[in-house]
């Protein structure tokens, strides 16, 4: 059997709204041996759709990458509603303190459909995965249900509580609150979804020390910089002692690289999209009856082996990059 750096690499076909923690989670893409980026779908989300294009340009523009095809997605949810930016945690344009405009000048642009191309051009490799809001993978299965069954290898999907506080309401995860009526579209209509909930991107902290011992060994001051601010939120939002940042979207490309360090259940899984006080809650059916009302069966992470995370995260973020940073 081939060691892990000879397997074949995972062709990942990336929606995201960065947004800090999607920020760090194209690093770690960027840098991982078994990954290759194929695209990029920039959504509205932490960020408006704007920033997150030319944050997703910026990007690779700082860490070389060439080749890789940015499509701007979704500006907002099917709900209609104004989008709620992040700015106290992802700061005015996405990534903290840096002022992106002022970086990168990117015009606007609309191509969000030509990203079929890249999903025919990689049939029955391309993995989605996705750690932002679910609205453009929503229109992708609505619009294109029969490519997205056969051709789609894998889904990886950002987002959910199950049993666990939300952290946008008591009981809703943002991704999944914010266009509930795109995740149960996506939950519903495409197969079997790995589903990367709070449970265990809660669990998975990464003290600043360790960010800063990575920063400070290879010359990433814009790194640190990036995930300092994100901290600062969180200890300031936080009663107990912090003793480390989550970054949930990086957490998602671990688990399709690294499933050994996460425990999985299968759940038929149901999306509560209706406009109440529970509107994006994840739920399971966990009837032990013969027969059940059919529902879509994913797999979902629940529990999460916080050493090996940390140490595989280090070694990938450690790995020498040429980074203008």
């Amino acid at each position: 059997m081939k060691g892990r750096l000879h397997q074949e690499k995972k062709k990942v076909l990336l929606f995201c709204d960065p947004g800090i923690d999607d920020a760090v989670a194209i690093f770690y893409a960027v840098m991982h041996p078994q990954i290759e980026l194929v695209g990029i779908v920039a959504d509205y989300g932490n960020t408006t759709r704007e920033n997150a294009v030319r944050n997703v340009v910026y990007l690779l523009e700082l860490l070389h990458v060439e080749n890789v095809p940015v499509f701007a997605g979704a500006e907002g949810p099917l709900t209609g509603k104004e989008v709620q930016e992040q700015p106290d945690i992802h700061g005015e344009f996405g990534l903290g303190t840096i002022n992106v405009p002022g970086e990168v000048d990117v015009e606007p642009f609309e191509n969000f459909f030509d990203v079929i191309d890249v999903i025919k051009n990689y049939r029955d490799e391309v993995v989605i995965v996705t750690t932002g809001r679910l609205t453009s993978l929503a229109a992708l299965c609505t619009f294109y249900p029969m490519l997205m069954h056969r051709v789609v290898s894998e889904y990886v999907v950002m987002g959910g509580a199950f049993f666990v506080p939300g952290n946008i309401t008591p009981l809703a995860e943002a991704n999944i609150y914010e266009d509930p009526i795109a995740a149960k579209l996506v939950i519903g209509k495409a197969s079997m979804i790995t589903i990367v909930p709070l449970n265990v991107t809660d669990q998975l902290l990464v003290p600043m020390k360790v960010i800063r011992e990575i920063a400070f060994d290879n010359g990433y001051v814009i790194f640190e910089a990036l995930v300092d601010y994100y901290y600062d939120f969180y200890e300031a939002a936080t009663v107990d002692e912090l003793l480390g940042t989550p970054l949930h979207d990086v957490v998602a490309l671990s688990v399709l690289v690294n499933p050994e360090f996460y425990e999985f259940v299968d759940y038929r899984v149901f999306v509560e999209s209706s406009d109440t006080s529970t509107a994006g809650v994840t739920f399971p059916d966990l009837r032990r009856l013969e027969e059940l009302k059919p529902g879509p069966v994913h797999r979902v992470a629940v529990e999460a082996d916080e050493h090996a995370f940390l140490n595989d995260f280090v070694r990938i973020l450690s790995r020498k990059k040429d980074v203008d940073m």
